[in-house]
């Protein structure tokens, strides 16, 4: 009888250390959840060069009607590009959003054990 009550108390001891160890394993794996904008964004437009001006088209060097023409067609050659920089900026941005929506959703979606 000895035996059975120290193995029972042997038990007992060890889902008390058990409980008390995953207790305190999940405290430490906190989701935070509310945390700022994550620093995809500014790092993949600043690796693509995005997020420099784009130079307007020289001044012509003769003032004829045809030098100006051309410089008007070179400066709206520069408007598209600067339109799809900015394309390219909202769909970085979407990605990047996109991306961390996922995670946290995959996070939050079950238990810590199941996550990868």
């Amino acid at each position: 009888m000895t035996s059975t009550t120290r193995r029972g108390r042997a038990m007992k001891s060890t889902l008390i250390f058990t409980a008390l160890a995953l207790t305190l394993s999940a405290c430490t794996t906190v989701i935070q959840t509310d945390r700022p904008a994550s620093q995809c964004f500014s790092e993949m437009v600043s690796a693509s060069g995005l997020g420099k001006d784009t130079p307007h088209a020289t001044f012509p060097q003769t003032s004829t009607a045809g030098a100006w023409v051309d410089f008007g067609n070179r400066e709206a050659g520069q408007l598209d590009k600067s339109n799809a920089d900015k394309r390219a900026i909202v769909g970085i941005g979407e990605t990047c959003d996109r991306w961390e929506k996922e995670a946290v959703e995959k996070i939050e979606k079950g238990p810590w054990w199941k996550i990868w």
